[in-house]
């Protein structure tokens, strides 16, 4: 039973993994069990065929014959095909006939045969064979219809079977009278007499197909350009059975294809003209493009200098339109008269001594008469039979970078001239603080009114005012000692507008034009106060009849264009601050020297020549510009432009400095000062206010005393000192070794010696040199009191 059963599922799994559709009958006609693909061939839900008389999957006329098969087949079950050969056909589920071929196979059952049906839908392969069928039977009328190719067959000798119409038509013989003839005869006589027939088939046998075009002959002996094609035909077995040879005459086709090739060379010819004249034409715009777009001017002469070409670069040099200019002589329209030395017609002179000449500066003239320095560059222009045609005439215009040049050319003198004052003004100031110093002691000493007394302070307040001038000295060089702070200097201005009305006397009449908005700035008011004292004081000596001085303030902003021209200037936002007079003004050659230190135009004694330069200095340490627009009789305008500053939060307008009575002290205070004579001025200064003087002569002996006495209460230290250690960095050991110890800086020109670091340590804690008695022991207290 368990082998039954095993049998069983064995036949089912085998009909679940075959190809076919696969049903198993019993005797009784009732199908058992059917495979996924019977079920969907038929059109069945799984399970559905289970229990189906297997007559419903026939059509209703093959039933009577199918019992009587069945039948018979029980009888005498073996293996056999149904439907192999003849058509038969089942029945889909909605009515559909298919035809199919079946193969039974007999299984034997404990309660009888069974029958293993194998089905297979040949439809796709009965719709093949009748498209094969269709498409032979197409070929042959398809063939024996076509008169435009010869399309015959030879045998594998080349003999003549079969003869199309075309074939009749090209080559004028009629089937009766071509077939059982060598195909040769289509040949001409010297390809026959090459053996080319024989050649033909042997490749076409070789290769299995050969194709040529050639002459070939007609009936009537005329010859015809053929394009042939040879292809063999070979039996089942593989054997040569002869050719299929398909010939068209393309003797129209070959004359109008020379003819279309005449007329295409032709057509090449003109459009390559044309392209020509084309490229002729785009190179002369772009040439005229790059002549137009040209930075240089770029002017084109007959050879008598009567000018052709003109580009906008030269109507901007010379500020004469290309209209105006073309037609009239070069020399009339570019060169100068001969004032400044040179003659009438030079460039076409130098021109036409033939070659090329490069860089030829030289001084011509605008339009408008004004003069314009030139460099320019010439060469000759050639005609196509190497004849002369003119000159051509590179121009570039060097005004503005000669000016650069000499801007650069005295900025470096001032740079020069600065660093050499700031030497002087350094040692000066050491100098000046000696003997202001020991003035202030021995003043102290002598009864006010006496003739000592009056002596003494006269040489004082000639002492103060040669601190006043090494100031203005220092402030040139840019190192003076400043005090920036983050302010908005209109409320300086309308301070400064009251002080200057005093000052500068009732005949000048000052007005104010200040912008609500300006940007703030990082400056020292003081020096900045100062700085406009000193233009307001120039405007005033300009208008010794009276006249009015505006101060106008205002943010602008100096792009490329502006700071091209100027090279101590960098493109930003500035705030600018203009002071113009109603005055006699300057020539340009007073305006050239006016920020030369100890240049004046005024009589001797009347002024030190360091106003304008102070004001230079200070604005150039400020990280400004500043200009001066004069004319004679019109009045001047300098222009201060100050950075913008990104800080935020205004500071405090610093107060001057009031002095006070001095005040005694008792601390001890160490005295670092290289200068040996001011060292102990110093020191007299400060006992004689109560304090404990302490002298060092370097950093590194300071050091020493800090490191070995405790009571030092406060350093005093110069910044700039020899023996590798300034004040700063001294500053700096110091507080390492003692923290908490209270610093006060001195110097006369600090910043160019000070890293932008070092700021910090330095601000509210610097006293410059020279000073009072009542400024250093004010300072000195103030320091001392600050918290740490």
């Amino acid at each position: 039973m368990r082998e039954a059963v095993q049998a069983v599922q064995t036949i089912r799994d085998f009909m679940a993994v075959a190809p076919d559709a696969m049903l198993l009958v019993a005797a009784d006609g009732r199908i058992v069990h059917a495979n996924a693909l019977a079920e969907e061939l038929f059109g069945y839900a799984p399970g559905g065929l289970t229990k189906t008389p297997v007559e419903a999957l026939l059509p209703e006329r093959f039933r009577n014959v199918h019992l009587a098969h069945r039948r018979d087949f029980l009888t005498n079950p073996r293996t056999r095909a149904v439907g192999i050969g003849p058509q038969l056909h089942a029945l889909h589920r909605d009515g559909r006939e298919i035809p199919v071929e079946i193969n039974l196979s007999p299984m034997a059952q404990a309660g009888g045969v069974e029958t293993l049906v194998a089905i297979r839908d040949v439809s796709e392969r009965r719709r093949i064979e009748r498209a094969l069928a269709d498409s032979e039977r197409q070929l042959g009328m398809l063939v024996s219809g076509v008169t435009d190719y010869a399309i015959y067959m030879l045998d594998a000798k080349g003999t003549v079977v079969t003869w199309n119409s075309g074939a009749a038509r090209i080559k004028g013989y009629s089937a009766e009278e071509i077939v059982g003839r060598h195909y040769s005869v289509f040949f001409t006589d010297e390809d026959c007499a090459a053996g080319e027939p024989a050649k033909a088939l042997a490749a076409a046998t070789a290769q299995g197909r050969f194709e040529k075009q050639a002459w070939r002959v007609r009936k009537d002996g005329s010859r015809f350009l053929a394009h042939v094609v040879i292809d063999t035909v070979r039996d089942e077995a593989g054997a040569l059975a002869g050719f299929v040879k398909i010939a068209r005459d393309i003797t129209g086709e070959k004359r109008a294809e020379e003819a279309r090739n005449e007329a295409r060379r032709q057509a090449a010819i003109a459009e390559e003209r044309r392209r020509s004249a084309e490229a002729l034409r785009r190179s002369n715009e772009a040439l005229a493009s790059v002549l137009e777009a040209s930075p240089v001017g770029i002017v084109a002469t007959g050879p008598d200098g009567v000018i052709e070409s003109w580009n906008k670069a030269a109507e901007q040099i010379y500020g004469c339109y290309a209209a105006e200019a073309i037609g009239r002589r070069q020399a009339e329209v570019m060169e100068g008269d001969g004032s400044a030395g040179r003659p009438r017609g030079e460039l076409i002179a130098l021109a036409s001594r033939g070659g090329t000449r490069r860089g030829v500066e030289l001084r011509h003239r605008r339009h408008d008469g004004q003069p314009v320095e030139v460099s320019v560059s010439s060469a000759p222009l050639f005609g196509a039979q190497g004849e002369p045609r003119g000159f051509v005439f590179v121009i570039d215009d060097i005004t503005q970078r000669k000016a650069l040049a000499e801007q650069l050319r005295h900025s470096q003198k001032l740079e020069t001239m600065g660093q050499l004052t700031g030497g002087v003004a350094h040692d000066f100031n050491n100098l000046l603080g000696i003997v202001i110093s020991n003035l202030e002691l021995l003043q102290e000493g002598l009864q006010p009114g006496g003739r000592a007394w009056e002596l003494c302070d006269a040489a004082m307040g000639a002492g103060l005012r040669g601190a006043e001038l090494i100031a203005h000295m220092l402030a040139f060089a840019r190192k003076q000692s400043l005090e920036p702070k983050l302010l908005k200097v209109n409320d300086l201005v309308r301070n400064m507008a009251k002080l200057l009305g005093r000052t500068l006397g009732t005949h000048i009449e000052i007005e104010l034009k200040l912008d609500p908005e300006t940007w703030p700035v990082l400056i020292d008011p003081v020096q900045f106060e100062t700085a406009l004292t000193n233009l307001a004081t120039n405007a005033r000596d300009a208008m010794p009849q009276g006249g009015h001085l505006s101060i106008q303030t205002a943010n602008v902003v100096l792009d490329d264009s502006y700071t091209a021209r100027f090279s101590d200037v960098s493109p930003g936002r500035y705030m600018m601050v203009a002071v113009t007079d109603s005055g006699t003004g300057m020539t340009q050659e007073v305006v050239d020297q006016a920020f030369d230190p100890f240049f004046t135009t005024k009589a001797v004694g009347q002024g030190t020549g360091l106003g304008l330069s102070m004001v230079f200095g200070f604005v150039k340490q400020s990280g400004g510009h500043i200009r001066i627009y004069s004319e004679v009789g019109a009045g001047t305008t300098v222009k201060l432009y100050l950075p913008h500053s990104a800080l935020e939060g205004p500071g405090q307008v610093r107060t001057p400095y009031a002095a006070q009575p001095p005040t005694a002290g008792h601390e001890s205070i160490l005295v670092v000062e290289d200068n040996e004579a001011l060292a102990q001025s110093v020191g007299a200064l400060l006992a004689a206010a109560g304090f404990v003087p302490i002298l060092a002569h370097d950093g590194h002996a300071a050091l020493a005393l800090l490191a070995r006495r405790d009571e030092i209460d406060l350093l005093f230290t110069d910044i700039v000192m020899p023996g590798g250690l300034n004040g700063v960095e001294l500053a700096r050991r110091a507080l390492n070794l003692r923290p908490g110890l209270k610093v006060l800086f001195t110097s006369g020109f600090a910043d160019a010696f000070v890293a932008p670091g070092d700021s910090v340590m330095i601000a509210n804690r610097l006293l410059t040199k020279p000073y009072r008695r009542e400024e250093l022991i004010a300072k000195i207290h103030e320091v001392l009191q600050a918290a740490v």
